[in-house]
């Protein structure tokens, strides 16, 4: 898709990815309310390769515009996008079996991710007035 061989080893398996830094929390945020918007709007629960291939191209076209600003960014390594097609992949299937979920700002309404199992608020965002209430430790 990048013009790239994919990448050696394991398919990455850490949930928690998400919300370790605003930073990533966001790009999975944007990512999966893409995917959820896309499957509402098409009134088709399942999710085929094409949908797939075809958010990751629509989320790669806004990153680049996001992190074509680095500015107001924190750097990054040499990876293009912080959220690669394997990990969005991922947590498409997290998403849909419960282990993550969406909580609102109470202030923006903006859609972020949180572990569901403790309704874990993304790092840097503690200050945001979140919708839950529950904290892990």
């Amino acid at each position: 898709m990048q013009g790239q061989a994919p990448k050696q080893g394991m398919l990455p398996h850490d949930h928690q990815w998400a919300i370790r830094s605003a930073f990533d929390n966001i790009h999975a945020s944007l990512f999966l309310s893409m995917i959820e918007d896309i499957r509402r709007r098409l009134s088709t629960p399942n999710l085929s390769a094409t949908l797939l291939v075809a958010a990751y191209e629509i989320y790669s076209n806004v990153a680049s515009r996001i992190l074509a600003d680095r500015q107001f960014i924190q750097p990054r390594s040499n990876q293009q996008y912080p959220l690669d097609i394997n990990r969005a992949w991922y947590f498409i299937s997290l998403l849909s079996s419960g282990v993550l979920m969406f909580i609102h700002c109470g202030r923006c309404r903006a859609r972020y991710l949180a572990v569901a199992a403790c309704n874990r608020k993304p790092a840097n965002l503690q200050s945001k007035p979140f919708s839950t209430g529950n904290k892990c430790n």
